[in-house]
């Protein structure tokens, strides 16, 4: 997928969201550019310490959210809060740059999201990868799996599709199981020490 091209999206419904100004973005039908060595102060400051991973600050989690990503819309949709540009999609996820990253969502560890890159795992590899998975059909065995969440994912699928026939008929998705709280606000290291990331979100920023 492409970068976004521009961001419609508006804050005029969500009185509490700050003043974002627009940000250029690439020209459409732009591939993903080459992978650019990330030359943020985030990246590990000891090469020896291989234990040592940082997360790009795009991703880092952030209650009040560094971008406007609401994972039930389009990803062209998304957009960032200043100081943050396009320009660090581009830029590795984690430092000492990674290949790979698992990342689960604490309210459905039914589903571990995998992302991977040749050349280093990117902000946008991460955000990509995000959407995909949790755009997907919920199908009979995943419901089943997380039917202590079924309650609250179809209150999120009758609010989401309301009397939309089209909307309805594609079905429950998985990120109808986030309750209403579909807003991305970052991700944090696994709470069980392993070298997983928890994606976490919220109802409004």
């Amino acid at each position: 997928m492409a970068y976004p091209t521009n961001s419609p999206w508006s804050t005029a419904g969500y009185p509490n969201a700050p003043h974002m100004g627009s940000v250029p973005l690439p020209p459409p039908g732009s591939t993903t550019p080459q992978v650019t060595p990330c030359k943020l102060p985030y990246s590990a400051p000891h090469a020896n310490h291989a234990s040592i991973i940082s997360l790009h600050p795009l991703l880092s989690y952030d209650p009040s959210g560094r971008m406007m990503f609401d994972i039930r819309q389009d990803l062209r949709l998304l957009c960032l809060r200043p100081p943050f540009t396009p320009d660090q999609y581009r830029e590795q996820a984690v430092g000492p740059a990674s290949t790979r990253m698992a990342i689960t969502v604490p309210n459905a560890p039914y589903w571990q999201i995998d992302v991977s890159n040749p050349q280093g795992v990117t902000v946008w590899d991460v955000l990509t990868r995000l959407s995909q998975v949790l755009s997907t059909t919920v199908n009979t065995q995943e419901a089943a799996a997380l039917a202590a969440g079924i309650q609250a994912a179809s209150a999120s699928f009758n609010a989401r599709c309301g009397s939309d026939s089209r909307v309805r008929a594609q079905g429950m998705k998985r990120f109808d199981f986030l309750g209403m709280k579909f807003f991305f606000v970052g991700l944090t290291r696994a709470r069980d020490g392993s070298d997983r990331w928890e994606a976490h979100f919220a109802p409004r920023i």
